[in-house]
């Protein structure tokens, strides 16, 4: 749900979204395509989000590497006009054309596409149509027998009296007023055309007047020419009669015609999502209702549209998030994607980010910059406006949008304001952001709970912001610093003085303190949350094999099953017809039949602590046994599983991903080339306890060039760790900067 209110703008105006929306319009191929993304609205019902992502997602995975070309055909004006009036032969040919397109793309489309496009099929209107009318719009003589009857005694009129007309030019005598000796058809009449004094050589009618004479049809030909004005008016009403005819039949199919208009729109909106996703690396949501909202990479689509090398942000929101930073240094920009992004998820529009997860939302409130449309609030009014909507209608599923709220009115009483406003809303439990440059505001409120920091970066070399958001950290606004790059000295010097006061001094050495250890807690969030995602992923794999193996002991017993059922039909058989020889053969064929124990393989195995064996197609050795488990080491990692389920093999377990081994020589080495980030990082942090366990003072871990990534994490990990006493890039010889040498305390 979104609210508006008079004088205000509306959330989709403060988001942006209307313009989103006609970004994605520039990919719908169809009128009916672009008015149907017009018509798109967010849904905050989480069930039917989850639904629409998932046909989406049908669409992707069978549209996506075959979009197909749809033509811009658009009948609304006629099928308005059927309802009230006769349509024209060229109209009711578009109407076919519009038909004969569908029908040929209903041919084309995926099965999985049609369960959700449903054309209805009009190939008996389509036929009739091209049986009567060509792409002219011209009535064919075929048609009926009256038109076939009617144009074949017209084309013989008229050569009757064209030839009779061939024959009168050629009497002696007419030279002296003929002008030209072709035949003329001037309202629906042949004529010859003769010089003004024509009257005192032949009896003839005027027709027509041109600027050298007049056309005349001579009395011979009089009555001709009426018997074939008759016949045409004739073929006028039998044509009328037929597009009478095809009018009604049109009208009585508007509604099928409608319906696949909407279904025309439908597909053709999935069609634009899909290439927006290919142009901007969009990506669908995922909804989750134990999540609240994270994002990897998240980017502002229109900035997408209009800059090159566009800075993505992370952002892992349950609960209160207060941004600080620098002016014009994305703060505003941030907060509108992340709000924009929350109205595409629940529209079901793609999200430009690497990941976007999100859980209920009941409706989305958003301060921002200056909504005022009237003369009649100041910004700080319209603002409190705005804000005492979201207090009366916001729940713990709400998500609200700060920009600096308290501006328009003195630094001090803002302090006040917006700590009470923040400090009430974030009592409510909902989805809260909220921008300020108020540092001791921050002080004051990042020991509420649920309440996290985040600042956006500033290059102090350059004077220029960075765009990226940084987690745990109070950011300064730096103001002084952007001022020096526009005005003079002096001024900056007297700014700098008035500013280096004994409070700041004291400010500033409180907020390294202070973001330092939010950076050593942000770091340890991280790893306790990614050693989550592991052991999520390991159950994964333990219940993918445990189905593997299911599905292949119900295989077997489905086998012993028929085989059972075979044999009962030749008992029978046997008895009936007293073959017994036959019997005998059969009954020793299946003896030979491997048929499935009772018991599991294993089940009169012994195991015991050391033991290598088989676990689905895996193979690894018993750490550990306690009554009717076991815990077994795959690959590295620890797997508790049924005895029952293992097999004792003799096939040596693969060697741990950690590239570690009892001499000297490996223990001293970790190669995580070809890793994750976030699995390179444990990996390293397990390879240092372990040297550190061994009394190893120097290791190596190659990391390879690339694209840097592996690198900077590395050194950036090995900076804090309390073990580390140096560390620098390795020699040539050992891999130079495709590596770091570590010395350890």
């Amino acid at each position: 749900m979104y609210y508006n209110i008079k004088g205000m703008k509306s959330v989709f105006e403060v988001l942006e979204f209307d313009k989103l929306k006609n970004v994605l319009k520039e990919f719908a191929q169809t009128t009916y395509g672009k008015n149907c993304i017009d018509k798109i609205e967010p849904v905050f019902d989480f069930e039917k989000a989850l639904q629409n992502s998932k046909i989406l997602d049908i669409f992707f995975e069978n549209l996506q590497n075959s979009i197909p070309i749809l033509d811009d055909i658009y009948i609304d004006d006629y099928l308005e006009k059927v309802i009230y009036s006769q349509l024209s032969a060229k109209e009711i040919y578009y109407i076919y054309t519009f038909i004969d397109f569908i029908s040929k793309l209903d041919k084309d489309l995926n099965e999985n596409v049609k369960k959700y496009i449903n054309f209805v099929n009009l190939d008996k209107l389509k036929l009739l149509i091209a049986q009567t009318i060509d792409e002219t719009g011209y009535i064919k003589d075929s048609s009926t027998k009256r038109l076939s009857f009617l144009r074949s005694k017209i084309k013989a009129t008229k050569d009757d009296i064209t030839t009779l007309l061939h024959f009168f030019v050629r009497k002696k005598g007419l030279q002296n007023i003929l002008l030209d000796t072709n035949v003329f058809l001037k309202n629906s009449r042949f004529t010859i055309l003769v010089k003004p004094n024509y009257k005192e050589y032949i009896k003839a009618r005027k027709v027509d007047i041109s600027r050298a004479g007049f056309f005349v049809e001579p009395y011979e030909i009089f009555e001709k020419n009426n018997y074939l004005e008759d016949l045409i008016l004739e073929e006028t009403k039998e044509i009328q009669k037929i597009l009478v005819a095809f009018t009604n039949l049109i009208r009585k199919h508007t509604q099928d015609l409608i319906h696949n208009t909407k279904e025309l729109a439908k597909l053709d909106c999935f069609c634009a999502k899909i290439l927006f996703a290919k142009k901007f690396n969009a990506i669908l949501a995922q909804f989750d209702e134990k999540n609240r909202l994270e994002a990897y990479n998240l980017k502002h689509p229109l900035l997408l549209k209009t800059h090159e090398n566009v800075v993505g942000n992370d952002l892992s929101l349950n609960g209160s998030l207060i941004i600080t930073g620098p002016n014009t240094g994305g703060k505003t920009v941030f907060i509108k994607q992340v709000g924009l992004a929350t109205l595409c998820a629940f529209a079901n529009i793609p999200i430009c980010a690497d990941y976007f997860s999100i859980g209920k939302v009941s409706n989305i409130f958003a301060v921002i910059g200056d909504e005022q449309e009237t003369e009649s609030l100041s910004t700080f009014s319209s603002n409190m406006v705005r804000i005492k909507e979201i207090i009366d209608k916001l729940d713990e599923n709400s998500l609200i949008l700060l920009d600096e709220p308290g501006s328009g009115t003195s630094p001090d009483e803002a302090y006040a304001i917006v700590y009470a406003i923040f400090y009430y809303l974030n009592k409510k439990n909902p989805m809260l952001i909220m921008s300020t440059h108020y540092r001791n505001l921050v002080y004051k409120l990042k020991d509420i709970d649920n309440v996290y920091l985040a600042a956006f970066e500033f290059d102090e070399d350059k004077l220029q912001p960075t765009y990226k958001l940084t987690y745990g950290k109070i950011g300064k606004s730096y103001g002084i610093e952007i001022m020096q790059k526009y005005l003079n000295t002096d001024i900056s010097e007297i700014a700098k003085q008035a500013f280096e006061s004994k409070e700041n001094q004291l400010f500033d050495k409180y907020e390294k303190e202070l973001n330092e250890m939010l950076r050593k807690k942000d770091l340890y969030n991280k790893l306790i949350k990614r050693y989550k995602m592991l052991f999520n992923r390991l159950n994964q794999q333990i219940n993918q094999l445990k189905e593997s193996l299911l599905s292949e002991h119900l295989q077997t017993q489905q086998q012993y099953k028929q085989l059972l059922n075979t044999l009962k039909k030749e008992i029978s058989k046997v008895i009936k017809t007293k073959e017994i020889k036959d019997a005998q053969r059969f009954v020793s064929s299946i003896e030979k039949f491997d048929l499935p124990s009772e018991q599991t393989p294993n089940s009169r195995q012994v195991f015991e602590k050391g033991d290598t064996v088989k676990l689905g197609k895996s193979f690894g050795t018993i750490i550990n046994i306690k009554g009717q488990y076991a815990q077994v080491s795959i690959d590295g990692k620890l797997i508790q599983a049924k005895i029952s389920m293992l097999e004792k093999k003799q096939s040596p377990p693969k060697q741990s991903s950690i590239n570690i081994t009892d001499s000297i020589q490996y223990r001293q080495e970790l190669n995580i080339i070809g890793m994750h980030a976030f699995e390179a990082e444990l990996e390293v942090l397990q390879f240092l306890d372990y040297a550190v366990a061994n009394d190893i003072k120097e290791v190596r871990i190659i990391h390879g060039k690339g694209s840097g990534v592996l690198k900077e994490m590395v050194r950036n990990l090995l900076k804090d760790h309390k073990f580390v006493e140096s560390f620098s890039m390795a020699p040539p010889n050992l891999g130079g900067d495709g590596a770091t040498i570590v010395v350890l305390k």
